[in-house]
Parts: structure tokens; sequence; C-alpha cells
């Protein structure tokens, strides 16, 4: 649902309710884009061949923003959240034998905005509904 709430604001290109913007939103989105490539590197673009809309998909999660995850080894992760899913996702892709580079991603550079859109921010206590 939380996804599908940040996909009406970006193609709402008027929205503006409470302070949240169709603009703000799209900042946040291509910002987390330029820093998943500066991050994962090469392996980016690679991940929308591995599942179609990938890329699209870890962005929003970044954008919702709540949750993190620890991740020691592929076999040892504790996630929660959607930053915890961005996370677990990275740290399972295993190209050429080892893993993604930076799976465990310094969130202070990305634009998260869990107090709007995650299931406990304002959009999931209805305000954002009104669309």
């Amino acid at each position: 649902m939380e996804l599908k709430l940040i996909e009406t604001v970006l193609l709402n290109y008027n929205y503006n309710v409470n302070g949240v913007t169709h603009q703000m939103v799209l900042d946040a989105y291509n910002a987390n884009e330029a820093q998943f490539a500066a991050d994962v590197g090469p392996y980016w673009g690679a991940t929308a061949q591995c599942v179609s809309g990938l890329p699209q998909i870890l962005k929003g999660y970044m954008i919702l923003g709540d949750g993190d995850a620890d991740v020691s080894t592929p076999n040892s992760v504790t996630a929660r959240g959607s930053v915890g899913f961005v996370k677990l996702l990275l740290a399972s892709l295993v190209p050429f034998g080892s893993l993604v580079p930076n799976s465990n991603l310094d969130l202070s550079k990305y634009s998260r905005m869990p107090e709007i859109f995650s299931k406990d921010g304002d959009a999931g206590r209805g305000w954002l509904y009104e669309l």
C-alpha cells in the first residue's frame, strides 16, 4: 500500500498535501537512484535484469525509510522494515561469487521519508488517502 502512495504522488505533478509535494518525493526518488548507483556500482543496472522493475521497487522502499538491517554474512541477516528489505535483498545478490559492493548501505546518504510514507507515517494515518 505504501509504495502505491509513493507512486500516486509521483504520477500527480500537482500533488501538494500537508507540505508533501510531487517535487519533494521526485527529488528523493532521484537522489536515491544516484546513491544506489554510487553504492552498488555496475551491479545497479543489473538489478533490473534480475527482476523487472526491481530498481524502482528498491528506490520506493528506501523512500519509505523505516527499519534497518544488520548484514554480517550472506547467511546471517537481521532485517526489519523497508530499509531492512532493501539491504537484505542487496546482500542476497551474489554476482560472480561475491556480494554486491556496499550492500550494508550508509543510510544517512539516502532520502528517507518514514514520517510520511511508512505504515506508521502520516500516509498510514489516512491524510494521503484523500487523493
